[in-house]
């Protein structure tokens, strides 16, 4: 069943790689990785991912186009999607995802009464936001584009270090801070500031026997971390063997 008025993204375009995790992995990874979330969101929700993307980049999933002109990872991640934000396409609540995830239960109930909901891990001291899922409350377009506008102002003028890499969530986190459990207004945007824990689970193998909706506790498994992608597909197969309808 569709989940009603809610739209699912995911930011992607091929960059050269600039880390080692990139180097090592390689774009057929991330493509396939874009194909998998795809498709365990329409097995889950009912429906497709977006990609949000630039104007002439081809992708195996449907894709929302703008015009951008970042050439560094980092910054044009921020970049479209303050494109999606101000655009007309912008309709609808949404989701935005990380390419190297799975959904395995609808979203919907998590939608937050705020403008933007953010993942938050109070436990952990050197990056204590997930900034791999985000709720945007259609309510809040405005708010919310002049705030990721904000957020792009400040990666732009980060040091070399960061925007080689973690530049968009170290952005993010600068703007957000303090981080809190509850709503909370920051920069005139209401923000709700949610348990990483109830809206994504990191995979573990411990997973594998329980690979099925009811076996997981939040409904995105997160695939983030070399040690995790080298079990991505075996997981997402698993996973979908146990689903009542083949994608």
């Amino acid at each position: 069943m569709k989940e009603p008025h809610l739209r699912l993204v995911a930011p992607f375009k091929p960059f050269p790689p600039e880390t080692g995790i990139h180097q090592r992995f390689g774009m057929d990874y991330w493509l396939d990785a874009l194909e998998m979330l795809d498709a365990s969101a329409q097995l889950s929700t009912g429906r497709r991912v977006y990609a949000l993307t630039d104007r002439l980049t081809p992708l195996p999933i449907p894709a929302l186009r703008y015009d951008t002109t970042e050439t560094r990872l980092m910054l044009w991640l921020l970049q479209v999607c303050l494109a999606y934000l101000r655009s007309d396409e912008f309709d609808r609540d949404t989701v935005m995802l990380d390419v190297d995830q799975l959904v395995v239960k609808p979203l919907a109930p998590y939608l937050p009464d705020a403008d933007l909901g953010v993942c938050v891990r109070h436990h952990v001291k050197g990056m204590p936001l997930l900034n791999g899922v985000q709720f945007w409350r259609v309510r809040g377009k405005d708010r919310l584009a002049q705030f990721y506008q904000k957020v792009l102002d400040v990666a732009r003028a980060m040091p070399e270090s960061e925007i080689r890499w973690g530049a968009d969530g170290h952005a993010l986190l600068r703007c957000l801070q303090p981080l809190e459990i509850d709503y909370q207004l920051r920069s005139g945007v209401r923000v709700a500031f949610i348990p990483a824990t109830r809206i994504i689970e990191e995979w573990s193998s411990l997973r594998i026997e329980q690979a099925n909706a009811s076996g997981f506790r939040s409904p995105v498994i997160d695939f983030r971390g070399r040690h995790r992608k080298h079990h991505h597909r075996t997981a997402f197969e698993l996973w979908r063997e146990t689903q009542a309808v083949p994608v």
